[in-house]
């Protein structure tokens, strides 16, 4: 059994027919995985930023920017 599933598995990484839906969502899985880990390294510092610009721009009240 264990030999027909090597056989199986070597078959599909063989074909050379085009992407697979094998390798599309193994591309989804590496893709979400950068994305969590984007988030996790880079999610505070993006919060700090963006609550910095909003407190700008309260602080320069709605005539500042072209009003």
């Amino acid at each position: 059994m264990l030999v027909n599933m090597k056989k199986a598995l070597l078959g599909v990484f063989k074909e050379e027919d085009g992407a697979t839906a094998l390798e599309y969502a193994i591309l989804v899985v590496l893709i979400a995985i950068a994305m969590s880990v984007g988030a996790a390294l880079f999610g505070n510092a993006l919060l700090s930023m963006f609550n910095q610009t909003g407190n700008t721009v309260d602080t320069l009240g709605p005539g500042a920017i072209g009003g």
